[in-house]
């Protein structure tokens, strides 16, 4: 069968975070609707990996602890991914990048007069200079753009490229899997659950306070991080024993079965959260959410029906929240049919 045209898709960090999940959706979507799809990004077992239909070019994307490693790579990569996006692009393709990070292919799809597309995600790139750079290169080299949330558009202010808004959504695995399970409670103890980057932005250490303050309460964190990253901060914080932390899985549904609150807790003042893929997630199987009060989550939840809007700083208030919801589950529920299942640590 005759494809409609090849599209080149270029992600950095193939990782199982919000925004290769999201373009793994936009990838196959292109499949399905005829297109050829080729896809530069990462090695690794992300949610980039192994799209059925997708040709996958590895990129040497690596991260380091050590920023100025990292800082280098990136630049190494981007003149890679110039040469040989330059070298690779036919009349006809649209390169499609993801993020703001990829510039290098935004540039060879510039010289060569490519149709680019750009999906954006985020607005927190540092330092200062380099997203300044970043915007000057997206400003002149992107056709058209997409915005997960209409916070993150007003952030930018572009005037050249088409823009529009598009929210996040789930994929249609998801969604069945969820409705198959139907929005029933989940069984006792109360479990709070969170997934995010092991970054202090994300509010890692305000759940570990939440927890040792509310001992009650089961506290589930699900990390992408490496494995010795996080033995490393199991070992330096030592959570308390009512909080589990829990390696990535692409596999996150039996989490969300087992909750009854999901929260994200970014701290506003050094991360603003652009959409939050993990509420979907969470909406899904009807949990309730409590999430920041600023950009995209803002415009996906509704108070009270969903959840609180919380700035994660005020931690007292977060307590508050979590005490209504917990008197509200346990007043919904028989007791004499409740779960007793001890709390247990997945890690040591």
């Amino acid at each position: 069968m005759k494809t409609k045209g090849r599209i080149l898709g270029v992600h950095l960090l193939n990782d199982l975070s919000g925004s290769p999940l999201v373009f793994s959706m936009v990838l196959a979507d292109y499949i399905q609707d005829g297109h050829e799809v080729e896809l530069f990004t990462s090695s690794g077992k992300g949610f980039l990996s192994g799209i059925t239909g997708v040709k996958t070019h590895a990129i040497p994307y690596r991260w380091s602890p050590n920023k100025a490693l990292t800082l280098l790579n990136f630049l190494y990569v981007q003149v890679w991914l110039f040469f040989k996006l330059l070298i690779s692009i036919r009349k006809n393709d649209v390169v499609y990048v993801n993020t703001l990070l990829p510039f290098g292919a935004l540039l060879a799809a510039k010289v060569r007069g490519i149709h680019t597309i750009q999906h954006m995600h985020e607005v927190s790139v540092k330092p200062a200079s380099l997203f300044r750079f970043l915007c000057w290169v997206s400003e002149h080299c992107t056709r058209e753009m997409i915005f997960v949330s209409a916070y993150l558009k007003d952030c930018f202010q572009f005037i050249k490229p088409n823009q529009r808004v598009v929210h996040n959504r789930l994929d249609k695995e998801f969604l069945s899997i969820a409705e198959k399970h139907g929005k029933r409670l989940a069984p006792l103890p109360f479990t709070v659950l969170m997934l995010c980057s092991l970054k202090a932005y994300k509010g890692v250490y305000n759940f570990l306070r939440l927890a040792e303050a509310m001992p009650h309460i089961r506290f589930r964190m699900l990390l992408n991080a490496s494995e010795t990253e996080i033995k490393e901060f199991i070992q330096k914080n030592k959570p308390s024993d009512n909080c589990e932390i829990i390696p990535p899985t692409r596999n996150t549904h039996p989490y969300y079965q087992n909750a009854h609150v999901l929260v994200n807790l970014s701290l506003p003042d050094q991360w603003i959260e652009t959409f939050g893929m993990t509420l979907l997630e969470a909406k899904a199987y009807g949990l309730k959410v409590i999430a920041p009060p600023v950009g995209g989550p803002a415009e996906i939840i509704q108070e009270p029906a969903e959840g609180f809007l919380v700035d994660s700083r005020n931690e007292i208030e977060l307590m508050e929240k979590l005490m209504v919801l917990y008197d509200v589950i346990l007043a919904s529920r028989d007791e004499d049919k409740l779960s007793t299942e001890p709390i247990k640590s997945v890690m040591s």
